[in-house]
């Protein structure tokens, strides 16, 4: 019993090491997947550009079937829809 139980204690140490590495890995992948879609972002001039590109970008990083880019309104405190993805193609948002 003690044997097992040593060796599961040494090798606590090594399991940490990994999910510490792995979480590395993942923050890296972060940062870099920020640092691209700043660049990207860089080149846009017009609001549908930039949605676009944000949409591209949150679509490599998760399943997104659906994106909308909503604004409230403070003076009518009414949320707007400004732009939609659905199923993969750009809708009217003033139709939803």
């Amino acid at each position: 019993m003690a044997t097992i139980l040593m060796e599961i204690l040494g090798k606590r140490p090594m399991m940490e090491k990994g999910r510490s590495e792995e979480r590395m890995r993942r923050l890296l992948d972060q940062q870099a997947a920020v640092s691209r879609l700043a660049l990207a972002l860089g080149e846009r001039r017009n609001l549908d550009e930039i949605y676009h590109t944000v949409y591209q970008h949150v679509r490599t990083l998760m399943d997104a079937e659906a994106f909308i880019v909503s604004l409230y309104d403070q003076q009518t405190q009414l949320i707007h829809a400004e732009y939609v993805v659905a199923e993969g193609s750009v809708r009217d948002a003033a139709s939803l």
